[in-house]
């Protein structure tokens, strides 16, 4: 994907996580966006808040590894 992309994902989120803001997906999904583009703290307070709403094992298994390399 190209910088633009992420950018544009990142607005869909936006709107999605405004309609429904317990959307986990929403939150893990944007932090990803976030992480591609090198906005870290984005990325980590994103993934802390799809962790805090609640996700599969496996989804939180991923989300813990990418959080321990960010942080």
């Amino acid at each position: 994907m190209h910088q633009q992309d992420y950018e544009n994902a990142i607005v869909n989120y936006d709107k999605a996580i405004e309609l429904d803001p317990n959307n986990a997906i929403s939150f893990a999904n944007r932090g990803s966006a976030y992480h591609m583009l090198g906005n870290y703290k984005k990325a980590i307070a994103d993934y802390e808040k799809a962790m805090e709403l609640g996700l599969s094992p496996e989804q939180s298994q991923d989300i813990e590894e990418l959080l321990e390399t960010l942080r």
